[in-house]
């Protein structure tokens, strides 16, 4: 068991372990290299190069145009401090292998196509790429893309306006997707993405698609993040295709039929699958009819070790051939957890949810409670915890 405090941090090891896999990929990130790229810019240590996207020696210099005095130097500044002002301009320069450095500021739309590159934003509380009513804020129509360290901002029109993804494979970490209005704010037709800490909050649906839609040919793995304060969505995610949902929090959203469905009657029987998340207080707007904040349905969907606590529908749906297992669920419409193995219907004692703290307390009954099976044990080798830091994904909070 790996104790929960307020600092939602763990002091547990965070050896690896096995875990669930989409496509034969596993769903814990075994590393973050952006990540780390982030702190090695941020902290200065050079980069030996002189192309675009390596790192020049900035000694003793200071200024936009040399970087900040954290040492990350820009390639792209809005203000026409360094080589371009715009991202798409950069990326039009590029050439395989470069990393695109970007200075706070709001940029427009960027397409990325054909390329291997890397975008790599200052922080996604100050860099800004924000969509038009006829381009996504962020579009990957091809390639090997990975993107830290922007917020995402579509329009109120267009569909897929803060992300759209044609094929190819991304990754996306440390981003935050907000103020997207429209048919569908995330859009992801085909290809392989990786999520880990991408935030989806503040929302606005149109009342009949998706805030965030994962069609039948696409293959995601969505970690460590939090979706938070949409509304006015038929469906907060409606995924059809192969998706790792693991280790994620949902809360405060509000939606008409359901809060995440996941069909895997599309994707040709890959896996499809909501790992130790938490929804708590996520609502529909409709009075009666068939609403639930989870829903999982067809051959080989699972739902396990997720806790569903304080909504006005049903928590969770298995539907036809889904399995719900190991789960908690608390304060619903409907009462008591769904039918299934190791399921809990009981207060999951939260840290302090006033406060979106969902970590557990020492005395809660999700301790411990999870999958008994090794390859879902916490990240101390204990037991599956229930809950979003439980399971092999936990520690990557």
């Amino acid at each position: 068991m790996c104790r929960r405090r307020a600092s939602h941090a763990c002091n547990a090891s965070r050896s690896r372990h096995p875990c669930p896999t989409v496509g034969g990929r596993a769903t814990v990130l075994a590393t973050r290299e952006v990540s780390l790229v982030t702190l090695l810019l941020l902290s200065g240590c050079p980069i030996d190069g002189t192309g675009l996207g390596d790192t020049p020696d900035t000694s003793g210099e200071t200024g936009a145009d040399s970087g900040d005095d954290n040492g990350f130097h820009c390639d792209v500044a809005e203000d026409g401090s360094a080589t371009y002002a715009q991202i798409q301009d950069a990326v039009d320069a590029s050439t395989d292998g470069d990393t695109i450095r970007v200075c706070p500021g709001t940029y427009g739309a960027v397409e990325l196509r054909g390329r291997a590159v890397t975008l790599l934003g200052a922080d996604r509380a100050t860099t800004f790429i924000r969509g038009t009513t006829s381009a996504a804020a962020l579009s990957v129509q091809s390639g090997t893309v990975s993107v830290d360290g922007f917020t995402l901002a579509g329009s109120s029109t267009l569909t897929g306006g803060a992300f759209d993804m044609t094929e190819g494979v991304a990754t996306l970490t440390n981003m935050r997707v907000t103020a997207s209005g429209g048919p569908v704010g995330f859009w992801q037709h085909d290809g392989d993405l990786s999520c880990d800490h991408v935030d989806v909050e503040d929302n606005l649906g149109d009342g009949t698609n998706s805030v965030l839609a994962i069609g039948p040919d696409a293959r995601t793995e969505w970690a460590h993040s939090w979706f938070r304060d949409n509304s006015n969505a038929s469906f907060l995610m409606g995924v059809q295709g192969a998706i790792s949902l693991h280790n994620n929090i949902f809360a405060h959203n509000s939606f008409v039929a359901a809060g995440v469905s996941i069909s895997s009657w599309e994707n040709g029987g890959q896996v499809t699958r909501a790992d130790n998340n938490v929804f708590y207080d996520n609502r529909s707007m409709l009075e009666d009819g068939n609403r639930w904040v989870l829903s999982v349905s067809g051959s080989g969907a699972l739902a396990q070790g997720n806790i569903v606590q304080g909504s006005n529908v049903e928590a969770m749906s298995s539907g036809s051939s889904g399995d719900a297992s190991w789960n908690l669920v608390f304060d619903v419409e409907a009462g008591d957890a769904p039918s299934g193995t190791g399921n809990l219907s009981v207060d999951a004692r939260f840290t302090n949810p006033d406060a979106d703290d969902f970590t557990l307390d020492s005395l809660s009954p999700a301790i411990d409670a999870g999958n008994p099976e090794d390859a879902y044990n916490d990240a101390d080798d204990s037991r599956n915890d229930i809950g979003a830091w439980g399971g092999p994904g936990g520690a990557g909070w």
